[in-house]
């Protein structure tokens, strides 16, 4: 036709398309056809010049279809093209048919439902409705059953100023989102014709169109001016903008778009077609995540409930569910206002919160709501004394929950009910205040447990721990930094305690937690203390963060569950034997000479401890994330089994977290530039003799906060990683890849599993670096070379 072309749409059942012009319909039959015959029919005489033409997809009827037809008069027409109508007329020449609407076998349905012209008009199959809109203010856009426009009942319709140019229907969402000359655009329910259920402003000029992406529910608008906005239907919130550049040349005002879901690119029309091709984003993505206005202090997992616990500098305490990263309940000032909550555990059972301030008070919560239980505070002693918890730890004594606290002067406490139903808490044990003191030529340690002083010789010679009465003021003032104790770590194992605290100097002391002694002494890459008048040498590393590694046998490990961190089990099949034959020969001296009754009674400990792992072939292996970047696994004897540097395209950062899954195979680290590593250390733990770098081999590494993590735990049912860094945020991660899922806080659910597409935070541009794994290259060797055979020549 020589007219413009204002709309076309397919006819489904005809396999034809239909297409309005300025004073007519045509029906194209696009099948290749003889020259000799006409493929097109024209439909006209029309009372108004068409402007928007839609198919109605419902009809049931194989051999016809209905289109609505919005023209100038503001009327809605509804047309039943059926295949009898289209009959072609045999001629030797090519004619243009024209079809009279008068003469089709439905009548043409018509009814007039605005007083301007009719813009768009769309079918709706979810709905079954059709829509259309208009620039009338009163009869804006109208949205009700095609069968409306046969009689003359009241249609639904939205009043809107300014009327409507354009608009959009969500089938995820249920919404419908319109826009036009005002440059806002509403968001709509179906059913509510009252009010809209948001707007969304941020357009400049008149809006052209919107057209709606349904796999994740945004909505993209475009303005007259060729500027592109993405919103989030869940949120009303602008995720992305963007312009078409302007160096176009033409018509370049933007007329209509659709979004091809399948391949996810924009199609729009102007005087040329453009493809737009979009990246698949995750929503929230574009926003910075927070999770807390200030930085992470502690992050604790309840394994029993499936949530998790967040504390902020802000002392504000938050509860999240870890399925869906919604938030359960908050607590504000949960130990008085600009009193810093520093510290915080969970008990075995999930139900018991336990949670420690900068002022040295102590609070026991009911997990599940929230309500405090009782409180403790821990008075300082002296001048100048920093009562701050640094950590606590949930654990199990005479068949009674206690809690062990370390302050940050480094003195060591174990809070418990005195009896069973008391209700009063109070302090049974305590390490003093800074104890540690290194001096040569000293043989005794001494201890103080419950008020209690005693003294026990021990081997180690050059540790001395001091009574309360000999450290003085003098003394806590100028205390050495180094000396001061940063981190610790429990465990339980048949019915007896182990403890291991880390110095700020790289020293870790194992500890007999049932006679509060310090059986070993670990320094850094060789055990020390071995002799009287050895010094102390390569102590400048700092222990940032401590973890206990176990490799845990099935149905023989109980009662385990109050650890903080992971606690498995490594199997030494070759140390075993050695260990028979050192407690052989110890009882054989023991026999010989004459022992004091405390030293009896921690050697058969000891004893009773090397039995029962080499019976059952399993050991105990620290490791210890230190300031130098290294990971370091050790024995409780102090021996250096292995030492781990993350392989990344940077320098050596300081490690600050530590955590493993359950079975000891995999081993996270996060450093001081947010970074985390993921180690595969299976057949290390099975064989902890190995010295190749095959058996620890690190998977990948990616950047997951622009600052300092502060702590990580590992989920294994759903293979993720938790980590909370110093800039407030809370990350959830695909931990075999490193892919990011989501943030606490955010507005949607996400889905625990591997994304399907790889995506970064917003506020992180580095990609993941994987280890490749180098190919064993394998020497073919023959028996004996190529010779001549002269018999078969």
């Amino acid at each position: 036709d020589s007219f413009w072309v204002v709309g076309c749409d397919y006819l489904s059942h005809l396999k034809r398309v239909a297409v309005a012009t300025e004073n007519s319909i045509i029906v194209w039959d696009h099948k290749p056809k003889n020259k000799n015959r006409s493929n097109y029919f024209t439909i006209k005489p029309l009372h108004h010049s068409p402007l928007c033409v839609c198919t109605v997809t419902n009809s049931e009827n194989q051999h016809q279809d209905e289109i609505l037809l919005g023209d100038t008069g503001g009327f809605v027409s509804l047309f039943t093209l059926a295949s009898e109508d289209f009959k072609t007329k045999h001629t030797k020449r090519r004619t243009f048919q024209t079809v009279n609407p008068s003469q089709f076998r439905v009548p043409v349905v018509k009814r007039k439902l605005h007083n301007d012209a009719v813009e768009k008009v769309k079918f709706f199959p979810e709905l079954n409705r059709f829509g259309s809109c208009s620039l009338d203010s009163v009869h804006s856009l109208v949205l009700d059953d095609v069968r409306r426009l046969e009689d003359a009942q009241p249609v639904a319709e939205f009043s809107i100023p300014r009327g409507v140019n354009a608009f959009a229907f969500c089938s995820k969402a249920t919404l419908i989102a319109t826009g036009g000359c005002d440059k806002i655009i509403r968001v709509w329910h179906p059913n509510i014709l009252t009010r809209p259920v948001g707007k969304l402003k941020g357009h400049l000029f008149t809006i052209s169109d919107i057209t709606v992406n349904e796999k994740d529910q945004h909505i993209i608008s475009v303005s007259s001016a060729r500027a592109f906005k993405v919103w989030d239907i869940q949120t009303l919130s602008l995720l992305q903008t963007f312009a078409e550049s302007p160096e176009a040349t033409g018509d370049t005002r933007i007329y209509s778009m659709i979004f091809d879901n399948k391949h996810n690119r924009l199609v729009t029309g102007s005087s040329i077609i453009v493809v737009w091709p979009l990246r698949d984003s995750m929503q929230d993505t574009m926003q910075v995540p927070s999770s807390h206005d200030g930085a992470i202090n502690v992050l604790v997992y309840n394994r029993p409930l499936n949530q998790m616990l967040s504390v902020c500098c802000e002392s504000v305490i938050k509860v999240w569910e870890l399925e869906t990263g919604f938030q359960t309940y908050q607590i504000f000032d949960a130990h008085g206002p600009l009193v810093e909550v520093t510290a915080a555990a969970i008990d075995a059972t999930g139900h018991r919160l336990a949670t420690g301030a900068s002022d040295g008070s102590l609070k026991v919560w009911n997990f599940g709501s929230g309500q405090e239980i009782k409180s403790l505070s821990l008075m300082k002693k002296f001048r100048g004394e920093d009562p701050g918890l640094r950590q606590l730890v949930y654990f199990r004594m005479d068949s009674r929950r206690a809690i062990l606290t370390l302050e940050w002067n480094g003195s060591i406490k174990i809070i418990q009910k005195k009896y069973e139903n008391h209700y009063y808490t109070s302090v049974v044990f305590q390490v003093p205040l800074n104890v540690f003191i290194f001096k040569p030529g000293h043989e005794e340690m001494h201890r103080r447990v419950a008020g209690c002083e005693a003294n026990l010789a021990i081997d180690h010679g050059i540790l001395c721990l001091l009574t309360e009465k000999d450290f003085t003021r003098s003394e806590t003032k100028n205390f050495p930094a180094h000396m001061e104790l940063v981190c610790f770590d429990i465990l339980e194992w048949n019915q007896m305690y182990f403890f291991a605290t880390g110095l700020a100097n790289g020293l870790i002391l194992l500890w007999d937690f049932a006679k509060a002694t310090v059986k070993y002494l670990i320094g850094n890459e060789r055990r020390l203390c071995q002799t009287k008048n050895e010094s102390v040498k390569d102590l400048h590393v700092s222990v940032n963060a401590y973890t206990e590694l176990f490799r845990r046998p099935y149905c023989s490990i109980q009662n385990s569950s109050m650890l903080s961190l992971n606690c498995l089990f490594s199997k030494i099949p070759d140390s075993s034997k050695e260990k028979k034959k050192t407690i052989k020969d110890t009882e054989e001296e023991g026999e010989e000479g004459e022992e004091s009754p405390e030293s009896r009674t921690e050697s058969s400990m000891s004893e009773s401890l090397s039995e029962q792992s080499s019976a059952t072939s399993f050991s105990i292996v620290l490791a210890s994330a230190h300031q130098n970047g290294h990971v370091y696994f050790w024995s409780t004897e102090g021996i250096l089994l292995k030492k781990l540097l993350p392989e990344n395209q940077h320098h050596c950062v300081p490690l600050t977290a530590i955590c493993t899954d359950n079975k000891a195979t995999m081993l996270f680290a996060g450093d001081d530039e947010g970074h985390i590593i993921y180690w595969h250390i299976k057949a290390f733990m099975e064989n902890t003799t190995l010295k190749n770098k095959e058996s620890t081999r690190q998977v990948v590494c990616w950047k997951a906060h622009p600052l300092s993590i502060v702590s990580l735990f590992y989920v294994e049912n759903k293979s993720i990683v938790v980590s909370g860094s110093v800039e407030g945020s809370i990350r959830i991660w695909y931990a075999p890849e490193g892919h990011y899922i989501g943030y606490f806080s955010q507005q949607r659910a996400w889905i625990l599993s591997k994304p399907v597409e790889f995506t970064l935070p917003s506020d992180i541009t580095e990609w993941p670096f994987v280890t490749k794994m180098k190919k064993k290259i394998e020497k073919k060797v023959y028996d004996c070379p190529l010779v001549f055979d002269i018999d078969k020549y």
